[in-house]
């Protein structure tokens, strides 16, 4: 050691850091000291070295703590974002949108043969229309019921009232 000895408050000074900080160095290991005074010759370099590479594992609790209050407060504002429904996690909607594709696909797919009976002597192309009309109204509001089931709404479905309404 050199003849040359700071304090803690002298060699925070020196390293732009607080007193306390440099205490808190020395018990983690990083400064050493001779008695109640530390060689800045040693400490400067050691000092430089924990920074570069060491800082992520030196233990400060105070940063520790900031970290584990912020993902804290992420997490409940997640959840609150979840419970009021302004997310959703992206697992139910990919199965959702699968369900629904399922549901249009399997629904159009069967739509000649639901009506096929029903038009295939009718001369009337206004009745045809209302058959095909009809039928293309039950698929949407099958798919709507299944869309504000994940919305947490009352399912919608064939004898939904609101697509009554509409006009042919």
């Amino acid at each position: 050691m050199s003849s040359f000895q700071l304090t803690a408050p002298e060699l925070g000074r020196l390293l732009n850091v607080t007193g306390r900080t440099v205490l808190r160095l020395h018990a983690n290991g990083v400064l050493p000291r001779e008695g109640k005074r530390f060689d800045p010759f040693a400490c400067v370099p050691r000092y430089l070295d924990y920074i570069k590479h060491d800082r992520e594992a030196s233990g400060d609790l105070a940063a520790a703590k900031l970290k584990l209050t912020d993902a804290q407060r992420k997490a409940v504002e997640f959840k609150n974002r979840v419970t009021e429904k302004a997310l959703v996690p992206i697992a139910d909607v990919e199965v959702m949108v699968e369900r629904v594709g399922v549901l249009f696909g399997s629904q159009l797919d069967g739509l000649p043969g639901r009506v096929a009976g029903q038009i295939a002597g009718d001369p009337d192309p206004a009745a045809v229309r209302k058959v095909l009309f009809d039928e293309c109204r039950r698929i949407r509001n099958t798919a709507a019921g299944e869309l504000e089931a994940l919305a947490g709404g009352a399912p919608h479905g064939e004898g939904d009232p609101g697509a009554a309404g509409e006009d042919a």
